[in-house]
């Protein structure tokens, strides 16, 4: 599977694992903010956003592989991650999307990115799968009934806004199936651990819901 990874100029990653996921993506597309750090590892395949913070002399140098939105109804993240979504539409077979350095930093850029990755699930086609992962964790989609790879004693949370949705939850210490989820409540199905590696979820009616589990695979 092709495996896409997009660096954003947030908390830039220090774990081995997560190095190993920009190092070893077939293609890094380098939010505009975040192509200095990205250097010191790999030259990105291709560049996107605004161009306000990358410095003059990378601007020019890497002017082939630039990708310029000047429009600011979006942030980078959102654009580079549109930009991909036109990329892989030559891609035969599924791929996946990494998302690296949406976290730390601002407060306020944590919460929009993470909120963001649910819309970007809904622009998904058909096979293909997203999650934003930092060195503490990730932040995984899952659309209607599923399952996910955890890791058995791994922390795991569930965010959800519909109040008609039942969710029973397979694989974790304590039970969902009670839990009524609404716009603001988003602590209802927090902090659970996992009890099997894999945990499954099962939902009344279609839905998507917003996975966090802590630590890496």
């Amino acid at each position: 599977m092709m495996q896409y990874v997009i660096l954003a100029a947030g908390e830039f990653p220090k774990r081995g694992e997560t190095l190993d996921i920009l190092t070893g993506g077939d293609i890094l597309i380098c939010c505009d903010g975040a192509v200095e750090d990205a250097l010191r590892y790999r030259v990105p395949d291709f560049i996107v956003g605004d161009m306000d913070s990358i410095s003059p002399q990378n601007k020019e140098r890497f002017r082939e592989i630039i990708h310029s939105e000047s429009e600011q109804e979006y942030n980078d993240l959102t654009k580079a991650v549109r930009f991909t979504l036109r990329h892989a539409q030559g891609v035969t077979g599924p791929f996946s999307i990494t998302i690296l350095g949406a976290t730390g930093k601002r407060e306020d850029h944590t919460l929009g990115n993470i909120s963001l990755l649910m819309m970007y699930a809904e622009m998904l086609p058909e096979g293909a799968t997203i999650e934003m992962v930092s060195d503490r964790g990730r932040f995984v989609p899952i659309d209607g009934d599923g399952s996910i790879l955890v890791g058995r004693g791994r922390e795991i949370s569930i965010f959800a806004t519909d109040p008609t949705l039942k969710l029973t939850t397979f694989g974790v210490e304590y039970p969902t199936d009670e839990v009524i989820f609404d716009q603001w409540s988003w602590w209802k199905a927090t902090l659970n651990v996992a009890t099997e590696d894999t945990v499954t979820f099962k939902m009344n009616h279609p839905a998507r819901i917003l996975v966090y589990v802590g630590g890496m695979r």
